[in-house]
């Protein structure tokens, strides 16, 4: 489990007055290729509005800038210590959450229910609620802003909604994620 920074994502945000970070599950030997992916991308770079995701209101030039934001030592805390204990062979190694993925659980699916439990702490999600338009007007934004990502597929653009990033502190909510992480292992150990 991993947490990554951007440049362009911290100054849309911090007018915004939230905090927010891309989390994710990687391979151990992957987490640097999902950086450089990140980077190549410019994810979270586009403010577009959610009805007209074509206009374009701010592209942040700084989008390139991700980098790994390290999660805490679990140790620190009594409770995420005690999580990271359950972890099957949960390790805390240079910011980064080490642990095995039981038998017949797929990285893939497992990422995918991990952010799912974690949706309430979408940011576009957030910024969907009366609190988060209220912000983003005061930040002079219309309510209708959200982060996207252009993609080409074959040699066609697609725009897409930045569903990765949470309002999340993880120097503070360290167990939060912890037990979302928990919790998806579970919910993947009950369909298998």
């Amino acid at each position: 489990m991993y947490a990554g920074g951007n440049t362009g994502v911290r100054d849309f945000m911090t007018p915004l007055g939230v905090t927010g970070y891309k989390l994710g599950l990687s391979g151990r030997r992957e987490v640097d290729e999902r950086f450089l992916d990140l980077r190549a991308r410019k994810y979270a770079a586009i403010v577009a509005d959610i009805t007209n995701r074509e206009a374009t209101i701010h592209v942040h030039t700084r989008g390139h800038e991700w980098f790994r934001s390290p999660l805490p030592d679990p140790a620190c805390d009594p409770k995420a210590r005690d999580l990271l204990a359950r972890l099957p062979k949960g390790e805390y190694h240079d910011g980064v959450v080490a642990f095995r993925l039981p038998p017949g659980i797929g990285l893939s699916n497992l990422e995918q229910r991990f952010q799912q439990l974690l949706l309430a702490r979408n940011l576009n999600t957030y910024l969907a609620t009366a609190d988060g338009q209220r912000r983003l007007v005061e930040a002079g934004y219309p309510a209708g802003a959200r982060l996207f990502t252009d993609y080409d597929l074959i040699g066609a653009r697609r725009r897409s909604l930045a569903s990765e990033i949470f309002c999340i502190r993880p120097k503070r909510e360290i167990a939060v994620l912890l037990m979302a992480l928990l919790e998806a292992i579970e919910q993947e150990r009950r369909i298998i």
